[in-house]
């Protein structure tokens, strides 16, 4: 009989993504089930079969950390109800709010705890759960706690391995090809990256255009007019592609010359596995996936 594996996995694409590669890569071996909750099901294609779990999400406020306990409370109980319905066996956490219950349901049940963290200095949620874990699956050999160096993650929870990606990018290559003066510029990022990058991005890349040929591939917010962005790029006889969120999107196109990205963990990996040379613009309060990516360059 397989070894029932749970995964569980926050909102957030850096959350999700990474859950999404590890159950593509375990479920023909074990019997995987996929946990996350209604932003993380809008990554998770719909064939995919998925358990939403919901956990109420209250605002950082000091006033609010009573009604934050108890919708936690609540979401432990139901989390204890899915351990005892589901025979369990392993609990793999990429991070992300709603991990939180379901991890400490798999400790008073006594399960194995593993969990995925692609950055370099380690998530709220799973630093949190650090404690309860028996092993930290990371990409960095030197991952911290904190953002200094004695908060070093104990060695015997410690394990690193390669970035976990889609199937698809272990076969390809970058396949740009110099055939004329037109270069090829890809602008992607995550949902609040895409929106900085839209907003922002538009002139720079307008400026550039009136000195050299390029062609632009840009990921964009949900919310703008792709219509309205492509009529500015088009005016100015810039070749481009606009799309919003796609799943594996370098899998299907990656005959860049440079890319433009936040420096998501996931991002970074799919670009140095496939020789594209990046300009990273990590945010400020991002520290961790910036030294991620002087990780990358160096082994670039």
């Amino acid at each position: 009989m397989k070894k029932k594996i749970l995964i569980s996995t926050g909102g957030s694409g850096g959350h999700v993504v990474p859950a999404l590669n590890l159950y593509n890569h375990l479920k023909n071996e074990f019997d995987v089930l996929l946990y996350t909750d209604v932003r993380g099901k809008r990554y998770i294609p719909e064939e995919i079969k998925k358990t939403i779990f919901e956990v109420k999400n209250i605002p950082e406020k000091k006033y609010l950390f009573p009604l934050k306990i108890i919708f936690l409370f609540f979401a432990f109980i139901k989390s204890l109800i899915h351990f005892r319905g589901n025979k369990i066996d392993i609990v793999i956490s990429t991070g992300g709010y709603m991990s939180l219950p379901i991890v400490l349901a798999a400790k008073i049940f006594k399960r194995k705890i593993i969990l995925l963290e692609p950055n370099s200095i380690i998530g709220r949620s799973n630093k949190f759960l650090l404690r309860f874990s028996n092993q930290l699956l990371c990409y960095d050999k030197d991952i911290i706690v904190e953002r200094n160096e004695k908060s070093a993650v104990p060695v015997y929870k410690r394990v690193v391995i390669d970035p976990i990606l889609n199937h698809c990018f272990y076969f390809k290559k970058n396949t740009s090809e110099t055939k004329d003066d037109t270069f090829k510029i890809l602008i992607i990022g995550g949902s609040q990256a895409s929106l900085f990058f839209t907003k922002h991005l538009k002139n720079e890349i307008i400026q550039i255009s009136k000195k050299y040929k390029i062609e632009v591939t840009q990921q964009l917010s949900p919310g703008f007019d792709i219509n309205s962005y492509k009529k500015e790029y088009d005016e100015n006889n810039i070749k481009n592609n606009l799309f919003f969120f796609e799943d594996n999107f370098l899998c299907k196109k990656n005959n860049f010359d440079i890319a433009i990205t936040r420096a998501g963990a996931s991002s970074l990996a799919e670009l140095a596995l496939l020789n594209i040379p990046f300009i990273s613009i990590p945010f400020c309060t991002n520290l961790s996936t910036y030294v991620l990516l002087l990780l990358y360059t160096l082994e670039l």
